[in-house]
């Protein structure tokens, strides 16, 4: 996504924040905020969740409106005076259409809504659906690239749970250290401080759903 700079300064100036203020409390320099909210740089993975904790909007807003929910289509549950059977309520007719709500999302790869990210990292969104604090993203990590510019642990709250499609990918978590190799697959608490990094030769990929990233207060 382009605009990710402009979406970030909107919802600032929404909040009535000053640019100055917003870059002492994210502990970045005002000249570097400015420069992302005029597009001239992206911030690291964990600026942007800093950021975004601050400005109390979830991560995925940031993505802002794209192609990914054309022809997205509703789905609701028949309503029936007949939900129980023998006893045992019929899942498929649990919820009349009154009371819950599905929404697909099917997205092309040429429609994926995607953040470069600095340091060669990029994030594109799989799935846009309805649902708070998830993201469903396919994470690309280039050679030498890492989550942070400074080399310091991030947190934020929720879980994080990845598979890794091709590459290897290390992933420092608390105190111990994880060499993530393709076809392996992950889960942690994202409250411990944790730091992605690839220290080899080839592109890094893997899918990752992150739960509960930024909760609002």
């Amino acid at each position: 996504m382009n605009n990710i700079g402009l979406r970030l300064k909107a919802v600032r100036t929404e909040r009535d924040l000053s640019l100055r203020a917003l870059a002492r409390l994210a502990n970045v320099s005002p000249s570097f905020l400015s420069q992302i909210e005029n597009g001239k740089s992206q911030p690291s993975v964990a600026t942007l969740f800093s950021i975004s904790k601050l400005l109390g909007v979830e991560v995925q807003e940031l993505f802002g409106p794209s192609d990914d929910a054309a022809g997205a289509t509703e789905l609701v549950s028949p309503a029936s005076d007949d939900k129980v059977a023998d006893g045992f309520i019929n899942p498929s007719q649990a919820w009349g259409p009154s009371e819950y709500t599905n929404r697909i999302s099917l997205i092309h790869p040429s429609h994926r809504a995607a953040l470069e990210m600095a340091e060669g990292v990029q994030w594109q969104r799989l799935a846009a659906t309805p649902e708070k604090a998830v993201n469903f993203m396919k994470l690309s990590y280039a050679p030498g690239s890492s989550s942070t510019i400074d080399d310091s642990m991030q947190v934020h709250e929720g879980y994080e749970y990845g598979y890794l499609l091709e590459g290897e990918l290390e992933l420092t978590v608390g105190s111990e250290v994880f060499l993530l190799q393709t076809g392996q697959s992950i889960g942690f608490d994202s409250s411990i401080p944790h730091i992605f990094r690839n220290r080899g030769d080839v592109m890094a990929t893997g899918v990752w759903f992150i739960h509960g990233n930024c909760k609002r207060s």
